[in-house]
């Protein structure tokens, strides 16, 4: 998990990409994000997942994928702000965690299989009152933002944008 925070931080810092930002202070447990990765289906991993990070909610699969991969639990830490000893997060808003890996039994193997499907069930969580919903999904290529063909005419998502 170190590493993965490193070189977060690291792209982070040296991204020249300017990113909107809002001068309100969202940090409690009303707000809540959603995360699609993988793998959150195991019991035992839910149950250490919910004792360390109260209020976690868990998005049953839509499809017979499986994944071993902890990558999406390892995401879930560097959202929360989890501490050095991986006992709590700092933040207070709440997690809406959905597994889309599809990797198998090889736990370095962190393919996804996103789909419509887990997005409607994870929007279906989410509070009506919080206008703004936020789902974290670190799954991408190798091709820096910087670098992309994406612009502000193209990367609006076609789906849910009404």
């Amino acid at each position: 998990m170190t590493q993965l925070k490193s070189e977060l931080n690291i792209n982070r810092v040296n991204s020249s990409v300017t990113i909107p930002t809002d001068t309100e202070a969202y940090n409690d447990n009303s707000v809540k994000v959603g995360l699609l990765d993988s793998d959150f289906t195991d019991s035992i991993r839910q149950s250490q997942l919910s004792v360390r990070y109260p209020g976690i909610e868990f998005v049953p699969r839509v499809n017979s994928d499986t994944s071993t991969s902890e990558h999406g639990v390892e995401v879930f830490e560097v959202l929360t702000d989890t501490n050095k000893d991986r006992t709590e997060g700092k933040a207070k808003f709440s997690v809406i965690a959905a597994s889309i890996g599809n990797g198998g039994s090889d736990s370095s193997d962190k393919r996804v299989n996103p789909n419509l499907a887990t997005y409607e069930k994870v929007f279906e969580r989410f509070n009506s009152s919080q206008k703004v919903k936020v789902i974290n999904q670190s799954f991408g290529g190798d091709t820096p933002i910087e670098e992309s063909t994406y612009t502000p005419t193209n990367i609006r998502n076609v789906v849910f944008f009404k």
